[in-house]
């Protein structure tokens, strides 16, 4: 699918406007989060929730959530205050910004743009942090980024993670609008299978996470070419797994057919757009 294309539906998806009409199917202020993912050696959870349940305090607290990843373009005063009383570290990672990366179709632009968020929530969860990822009504910002850490921790393709994220929280929806979110996990799933995540991984450590993201929008990184600013390209290597510990979906849970092509494209079969 030509890039253009894929970003004129990602721009005409207003997602704060299909998170509102979701919260409309609960009480006005319900907070509302769910598990998706328990670290087999600390027990430090990963959640996807709202945003009600993110400026929290009782919510943030009963769960021990001192880690928060926040994928809406803007942050909200009502949450910077919030965190800074209950010392809550955010990682802002505004996930509709893949459509502005550079090198759209490269496996390592890819790995280089999920980095910072699969590495700053790893790492949370290692030193026992729960993380709370959260949108509007965590379900396709937040659903989508939640989904690529399933696939980064387990080995999941991308099918088998949306089957366990749905499973554990059913709002999530990576199809909204065809914008989009359901082919770039298709990216990230090839980006996997030639193990470019662990070293872009470790390269947005050494920058610092949140550096890291932005660089990928900068000048020097978009539009500067010579041979002195060009970034080394990234040799593969495998990611250590952690430990399954999930539900299994049921047989009647939605899910896609994938196939991988001679050439290492990526395919979903039926309805859903062709990668390529």
């Amino acid at each position: 699918m030509p890039c253009c294309i894929l970003n004129r539906s990602t721009a005409t998806t207003d997602f704060d406007k299909e998170g509102r009409k979701l919260q409309k199917l609960h009480p006005e202020g319900t907070s509302s989060l769910d598990s998706i993912w328990q670290h087999p050696s600390t027990g430090a959870n990963l959640f996807v929730g709202n945003l009600v349940a993110a400026v929290s305090e009782k919510v943030l607290q009963s769960e021990n959530i001192r880690r928060i990843v926040t994928c809406t373009q803007e942050v909200t005063q009502d949450s910077i205050r919030v965190y800074k009383e209950l010392g809550v570290e955010r990682f802002h990672y505004p996930i509709t910004r893949f459509t502005e990366r550079p090198y759209k179709r490269c496996p390592e632009s890819t790995a280089r743009f999920f980095a910072p968020l699969l590495g700053w929530v790893s790492k949370s969860l290692e030193s026992g942090h729960s993380v709370l990822i959260h949108c509007l009504a965590g379900a396709h910002r937040a659903g989508t980024a939640g989904i690529a850490c399933l696939m980064h921790l387990q080995g999941l393709s991308a099918k088998d993670a949306i089957i366990q994220a749905q499973l554990h929280r059913d709002c999530i929806d990576p199809y909204i609008n065809d914008c989009g979110f359901d082919k770039l996990l298709l990216k990230l799933q090839r980006s996997l299978r030639l193990g470019l995540v662990p070293p872009a991984i470790d390269e947005a450590e050494r920058l610092g996470f949140a550096a890291a993201f932005e660089y990928i929008f900068s000048c020097q990184n978009m539009f500067i070419r010579c041979l002195c600013c060009k970034r080394p390209r990234l040799e593969p290597r495998e990611a250590p797994l952690e430990t399954v510990k999930v539900t299994p979906a049921s047989q009647g849970t939605k899910s896609l057919e994938t196939c991988e092509g001679a050439n290492g494209e990526v395919r979903i079969l039926g309805k859903q757009p062709t990668l390529t």
